[in-house]
């Protein structure tokens, strides 16, 4: 995604690791669905949570504004959930 204005975010708490023997099923986080992190040009990092894609439909294009800058981060249809299954591939989530 090098013309993107955000990169994915890795977590720092994994690196180096292999994933878990058991998958983690929920997060810590307030709603403990899933989520990943995206840093803006800018700097702002920010999280998406996976409930909040659950009802977008998967063709369509997702925009969300930084909290910092305020510019429009654009994500083509299916970038986001791409990362979770990304994630599920790889052993880390359920």
């Amino acid at each position: 995604m090098a013309d993107e204005p955000w990169t994915l975010v890795a977590n720092p708490a994994w690196a180096g690791h292999e994933p878990p023997a058991e998958p983690l099923s929920e997060s810590a986080c307030h709603d403990r669905s899933h989520f990943i992190t995206i840093q803006c040009e800018c700097g702002e990092q920010m999280h998406f949570h996976e409930s909040m894609l659950e009802h977008v439909p998967a063709e369509h294009d997702l925009g969300s504004r930084c909290r910092h800058c305020h510019k429009l981060l654009r994500f083509k249809a299916g970038t986001l959930p791409g990362f979770f299954a990304e994630l599920r591939r790889q052993g880390w989530i359920i």
